[in-house]
């Protein structure tokens, strides 16, 4: 993921202060996290140079290197077989875990339990019977779903500016939802997102198939499979 611009082109002063229309020097409210004025900013203006650094009142923050990080994904399999002239059996058990790579976010857990029965109870009618049990839990926030619409943890990201210090705290202790429109007008500090909101999604499914294999005749190619039952039951 690439890095942003870390020499701003807003409107400044002789002492490089990031100044507001009005003149004033741009100031962040220890008490509500809001900035006292917008920056100004014109992509127009061909006399603008984007070589000036965060150096006095603003600062630069890596975004990305402050909320992303390295994620790591398990996968456990465990499998015995076996069986006899007329049965057969299989029985399995995995566990897949993944984090999320996002600082904070929690992670997903997916544990698969599986018994595969089949027997021959005469010579032109076999019975397979296959049962699944389910486990996952889940505590990926919910504004980083992809069911909840949109991705609002890695939007607040994107949106913010560069200088947004997306860790500062009020004078309570709290992290700002935004900071006015100067740190970006469609801001929202994940901080904020993860100190107020949690998820712990536990969900147990069973699954159940019956087959019946018949031959008709002795002939192997004349097969009928009956699937009698199906389903998962959350």
């Amino acid at each position: 993921m690439g890095l942003r611009a870390n020499f701003p082109d807003y409107l400044t002063n002789a002492d490089n202060y990031v100044i507001g229309a009005s003149g004033d020097t741009l100031v962040q409210d220890p008490a509500t996290l809001l900035y006292n004025t917008n920056v100004v900013w014109d992509p127009f203006d061909t006399a603008v140079v984007t070589n000036k650094p965060y150096n006095r009142n603003l600062q630069y923050h890596d975004h990305f290197k402050e909320f992303y990080k390295s994620a790591l994904t398990t996968n456990y399999n465990l499998s015995v077989s076996g069986g006899s002239e007329n049965i057969d059996f299989n029985l399995s058990a995995s566990n897949n875990h993944q984090e999320s790579n996002f600082k904070g976010d929690g992670y997903n857990d997916r544990s698969n339990f599986v018994v595969n029965v089949g027997i021959d109870l005469t010579p032109k009618l076999k019975f397979r019977s296959i049962s699944q049990l389910i486990y996952t839990k889940n505590t990926v926030n919910i504004h980083n779903k992809q069911g909840f619409g949109i991705n609002g943890l890695v939007s607040g990201v994107l949106d913010a500016r560069p200088f947004a210090d997306l860790s500062a705290k009020d004078t309570q202790g709290n992290f700002g939802v935004n900071y006015g429109d100067a740190a970006g007008v469609l801001l929202y500090n994940p901080n904020y997102g993860l100190q107020y909101s949690t998820t712990d999604e536990k969900r147990l499914t069973s699954c159940k198939t019956l087959n019946w294999i018949i031959h008709p005749s002795n002939s192997l190619t004349s097969i009928s499979n009956m699937e009698l039952i199906t389903g998962c039951n959350p």
